[in-house]
């Protein structure tokens, strides 16, 4: 089994470090730590458009609601009408 070997450069001298089984976990560790946070760093913000999208859908789904409730009141007087 071949081992990852690691340079570590202090001025002109060259240190071979060789990786053992934790040192590869730790830097597999930290660099999908730095992807998640870099992810996390770049969602979208709100812009105005789409706060005005949000808004004219809550008023569709509101108006959507107040005319099924108008349909159902309907529904209910004409059967009061034909009990009569």
């Amino acid at each position: 089994m071949a081992s990852a070997v690691f340079a570590v450069s202090r001025g002109k001298n060259i240190f071979r470090v060789p990786m053992t089984k934790f040192g590869k976990n730790l830097a597999a560790g930290l660099a999908a730590i730095l992807l998640v946070a870099t992810l996390s760093a770049c969602q979208k913000q709100e812009g105005p458009a789409e706060r005005a999208g949000k808004d004219i859908d809550k008023t569709m789904d509101d108006a959507g609601q107040h005319i099924e409730k108008a349909g159902q009141n309907i529904q209910d007087a004409a059967k009061d009408e034909k009990k009569e």
